[in-house]
């Protein structure tokens, strides 16, 4: 089992222009640093550290910075903690427990969402998804001609006039913008939450 030792929350304040680390113990980074590492005594390289493997880690237990020479660390308002293993098996992005005082995997990074998507990429997603056939894909990209059903949930609209517009702005859009409120309205007319917005706009992104 993988060994882990935790030095404490290190603060860091300035007095003077010079900044110090100091952890909840009143123990300053600097005062302990020396006593973790040998050093070749007539060049001062680096020889070795009492573990292995070192990290910075936030408050929120991502580890943010991994090194073999503690003396590399800068503990900015995070903590340090020497892990007894191989710094190649630790990675920025993973995660410390500190209750249970072990390494978790880097969690997967959430995809891109991006901001806009063209008129195609819109409305080929809906012809994919099955919402709306080929066809009316087909219509609504090359004259703007909604599809029924979409009609349809824009006629529940009960200001005429601004179904009106909401029908006139997205039969003649070109370009689709994830956080435009006309999109927002069409995503509460289809009863798509944010998460469901989301993977519309990714699955059209990834269309070439």
């Amino acid at each position: 089992m993988m060994i882990i030792v935790n030095f404490g929350f290190f603060s860091t304040s300035s007095v003077g222009g010079v900044l110090y680390h100091i952890n909840d113990e009143g123990q300053d980074w600097y005062n302990i640093r020396p006593a973790l590492t040998s050093w070749e005594p007539m060049t001062g390289a680096f020889v070795d550290a009492v573990f292995g493997a070192w990290a910075s880690v936030r408050e929120d237990g991502t580890i943010w910075y991994v090194t073999d020479d503690p003396s590399r660390l800068v503990p900015d308002n995070s903590y340090v903690i020497g892990i007894d293993g191989d710094v190649s098996d630790i990675e920025a992005g993973m995660l410390w427990d500190k209750e249970a005082n072990i390494l978790l995997p880097k969690p997967p990074e959430a995809p891109y969402v991006p901001r806009e998507i063209s008129d195609r990429q819109f409305f080929q997603t809906l012809a994919n998804r099955g919402l709306i056939t080929k066809q009316e894909a087909l219509a609504a990209v090359k004259v703007g001609e909604l599809p029924p059903a979409m009609l349809a949930l824009i006629g529940q609209i009960l200001d005429e006039d601004a179904a009106v517009a909401v029908e006139m702005a997205i039969s003649g859009a070109t370009i689709f913008e994830r956080n435009h409120p006309d999109t927002e309205l069409l995503a509460y007319l289809y009863g798509w939450d944010d998460a469901a917005l989301d993977d519309i706009w990714i699955e059209a992104g990834n269309l070439k």
